[in-house]
């Protein structure tokens, strides 16, 4: 197991890149983490593949791509299913042996990079 310095603390997941650059995140709006009613959904408007431990995925809209480093991989794949964020992030605390309270500080960052890229969406 990865620790916590090693994985979720350092909150690189998501890394954009145009032709000409990075694309810096331009929305910082809080999402809402109700975890007894909201699932979390890869959007239709991507296509993800998995690059060694690693995961590249475009926004089929905008044309930008993204990567998300080996512990962002990890949540996009629990993503393929709807899960709860709760459930996302007991999985996520459990295999990188972190507390919850962290974990959930940065998957929340994580999740509104994605939503605001349009690579998911919170369905109820």
């Amino acid at each position: 197991m990865r620790s916590c310095a090693t994985a979720l603390c350092e909150r690189s997941f998501l890394s954009a890149r145009r032709r000409f650059g990075t694309v810096e995140w331009a929305s910082r709006a809080a999402v809402q983490h109700d975890a007894g009613r909201f699932h979390y959904i890869i959007s239709k408007d991507q296509v993800s593949r998995d690059l060694a431990d690693e995961v590249v995925i475009l926004n089929t809209r905008s044309g930008i791509y993204y990567g998300l480093d080996s512990v962002g991989a990890s949540v996009w794949n629990l993503m393929r299913q709807p899960r709860k964020f709760s459930e996302i992030c007991q999985l996520i605390a459990d295999e990188y042996d972190v507390d919850w309270a962290s974990c959930a500080t940065d998957l929340r960052e994580l999740f509104e990079n994605l939503r605001a890229q349009g690579l998911i969406q919170i369905a109820s």
